[in-house]
């Protein structure tokens, strides 16, 4: 069963917004079947909650929790560090140290930012508890300017006492016939003085309850019953949006000014508006001025221009129309117009959502052990860290959604190659003969047409191997011939016992049918049943079905002696969720003096280059790390291994910036010149039992 520890804000100037969703949270997420929890060190205001939906701090420092969940508004980094040692924590609306949670998620869109780490994994204003009345359209009930119905609603507390100053302001502007009703927030200070106000400029005052019994005051429900909603930004906002009913914000501060400014959402500075209404109602204009004011509205709606026009508007009504047209535009670009159903999103609510995570964060880099690994990017689902090793690695809210099976090899490859795995078979037999020349020439087994015999089993002694020596000749007349023309030297092939290697991730087969023929014992590991059948039965090759290193014999059965002359993982070291402990894995496995060759993703490459945000969007769902081959010698140290041969490999020029066809060449040149390719190969040798944790 998941674990869930919600964190709300709940100190005085916070509102109630984010306490109400983190218990409404709480409350879905136990209705799913989740073990969730409310937690804060600070007074809240919810008495009328039960004690059950609370958990004391002792029970919370021994807990282990699947992911805790921060509604804190704007949490400063020590407390995020803080939480982060207690598991995997996620940010919700955060304002403050964003950087610094593994996931985010901004249910209401928050201001963009190009600083590292800052954006969101997730923008969905759709995940709210959304309204289940609607109206069928943003236009006005019956479409006369006498007879608006307008709520005021500032949220549970109002901090910036805005009620009071915007519904006087108000009622001094609206035509004859129409209405305004206030929500008076059950957290706000001066309520009866302030109700005594109102109700005396003759305006409706619905008194704001705390949730009682399990049930909220359910404001949203009624917001279809009106025409326009003036409130701040924030849920409430949204809820209008959803329910098609225009909005009007008045915004406390500059930064709710900015984030009205980013979401289109019609708004009106706090400061301006008594000024305006009080000062220039009624105020007459021509009619150039109008049209002019009226380019102004739909050009720059959200901007400081908006207050400047609004002192020069003739009447109320003229501002309410704008309010439906842009309000309209704004619940289109957030997806609130269709609705719960229309959203991208898998699930339709946040407790959906969270219910089943099973997120894997790297507190540490899984090669080199530094916690000092920066987070660089986020995608939906997937945050990337940066590590000083140069390392990138991928952190996850649920496990990658690919199962590898016939169609990660067919359909999904096709999709990516144009042509099959199988297809592609020839091609990829071919590397694998020169890769297992180079593994050859690392491992002991030498092909050579330029050395005598004595000095070919010179340099064999010195290896300590056993030999065995098959001499051709290029002709039966070379002996005769002039000795030191080197077309007739004897052709000498020098191979040592059989050795044994290992390709981990075999897939198909085509490295290892490369390496039999070149005369070693092979062996292929492969979680794909289909891939490893064929292997078996069509290749004739010994291979086991399982992931590495859990499924491999030699390491089920405890056996700890090195088995194997060279191990290989062709593009699979990547996908591995924790690379160190691999490779220590395959340092036991292999003999001193083994060969590890493997070649993977590059984070040196030209499309790296080129933009970090396209190349790791892009980058497969299930490649945990992304190496650096400029680092990749000190990586290999750590694990026993000396880097003998790295191989740029994947040049692609196209994929240069500034890129003509008529000058492919060139790219192509200058990418193989400073070693631009996006894939790379390494060959390296055990130099020493690997003593590094």
């Amino acid at each position: 069963m998941n674990s869930f520890l919600v964190l709300p804000a709940c100190e005085e100037g916070r509102g109630g917004g984010h306490l109400y969703r983190s218990i409404a949270l709480v409350k879905n997420l136990r209705k799913e079947g989740a073990d969730a929890w409310l937690y804060t060190d600070q007074k809240h205001n919810m008495s009328n909650e039960p004690e059950e939906l609370w958990l004391d701090k002792e029970k919370v420092i021994k807990t282990t929790w699947t992911l805790i969940i921060l509604d804190r508004y704007r949490t400063e980094k020590a407390e995020i560090q803080y939480w982060a040692a207690l598991g995997p924590v996620l940010g919700i609306d955060e304002g403050h140290s964003r950087k610094e949670c593994d996931f985010l998620i901004d249910i209401l869109p928050g201001i963009p930012s190009n600083k590292t780490g800052e954006k969101a994994n997730l923008c969905a204003p759709s995940l709210l508890p959304l309204p289940k009345k609607r109206r069928t359209s943003f236009s006005p009930h019956n479409g006369t300017s006498g007879s608006l119905k307008i709520l005021v609603s500032f949220g549970a507390e109002d901090a910036a006492g805005l009620t009071v100053d915007t519904t006087i302001a108000l009622k001094n502007v609206i035509e004859e016939g129409s209405s305004i009703s206030v929500v008076l927030g059950p957290l706000r200070k001066n309520n009866g003085i302030d109700r005594q106000t109102l109700e005396k400029a003759g305006v409706t005052v619905i008194e704001g309850k705390l949730p009682s019994g399990g049930d909220f005051f359910n404001l949203q429900e009624t917001l279809a019953d009106y025409d326009l909603i003036i409130t701040h930004f924030g849920i409430t906002a949204f809820e209008a949006l959803y329910a098609r009913v225009p909005v009007l914000l008045i915004n406390p501060g500059a930064y709710h000014e900015k984030l009205s400014q980013h979401t289109g959402i019609p708004f009106i500075y706090h400061g301006d508006f008594s000024s305006v209404f009080y000062s220039h109602r009624g105020t007459e204009i021509t009619e150039d001025t109008e049209e002019r004011n009226q380019e102004k509205f739909y050009l720059q709606p959200c901007s400081p221009c908006l207050r400047a026009s609004v002192r020069e508007i003739k009447n109320f009504y003229y501002l309410y129309k704008k309010c439906v047209t842009l309000s309209e535009k704004a619940a289109n670009r957030w997806g609130m117009d269709g609705g719960n159903q229309s959203s991208p999103q898998k699930y339709k609510t946040l407790s959906g959502l969270l219910f089943n995570v099973n997120p894997l964060v790297h507190r540490s880099c899984p090669l080199c052990g530094t916690t000092d690994c920066r987070i660089t990017e986020r995608f939906p689902g997937r945050t990337y860290r940066m590590c000083n090793c140069g390392t990138i690695i991928m952190d996850r809210l649920n496990p990658p959604p690919v199962e590898y099976n016939q169609n990660y090899f067919f359909s999904e490859y096709q999709k990516q190659y144009g042509k099959t795995y199988l297809d592609d078979f020839p091609k990829l037999q071919k590397d694998g003969e020169r890769r297992t020349n180079i593994i050859g020439s690392l491992s002991g087994v030498t092909f050579s047409k330029n050395l005598s015999r004595r000095d070919a089993e010179a340099q064999s002694d010195k290896r300590n191997s056993q030999t065995m020596r098959c001499t051709l000749r290029l002709s039966a007349l070379a002996r005769g011939k002039n000795k030191e023309d080197p077309s007739h030297r004897d052709v000498v092939c020098l191979q040592t016992k059989t050795q044994r290697l290992l390709d981990i991730g075999c897939a198909y087969g085509p490295f290892l049918a490369a390496a039999r023929e070149q005369g070693f014992e092979v062996m292929g590991i492969d979680p794909a049943q289909d891939a490893v059948d064929f292997v078996k039965k069509t290749l004739g090759i010994n291979a086991i079905q399982g992931t590495f290193p859990e499924f491999l014999p030699e390491l089920r059965n405890g056996t700890k002696k090195p088995v194997y002359d060279a191990i290989t993982l062709w593009y699979v070291i990547e996908h591995f969720e924790d690379t160190g402990k691999a490779l220590t894995a395959i340092n036991g496995l292999l003999k001193t003096g083994g060969v590890l060759a493997f070649s993977t993703p590059s984070a040196a490459g030209i499309s790296r280059r080129k933009s970090l945000y396209n190349f790791l969007e892009n980058s497969p769902a299930d490649h945990w790390t992304i190496l650096d081959p400029r680092r990749i010698s000190g990586i290999l140290n750590r694990y026993g291994f000396r880097l003998k041969k790295r191989i740029i490999t994947g040049h692609h020029p196209e994929r240069f910036p500034f890129f003509k066809t008529n000058r492919e060449g060139f790219f192509s040149a200058l990418s193989r010149i400073f070693g631009l390719g996006d894939t790379f190969e390494v060959y390296a040798v055990k130099v020493r039992d690997c003593n590094y944790v």
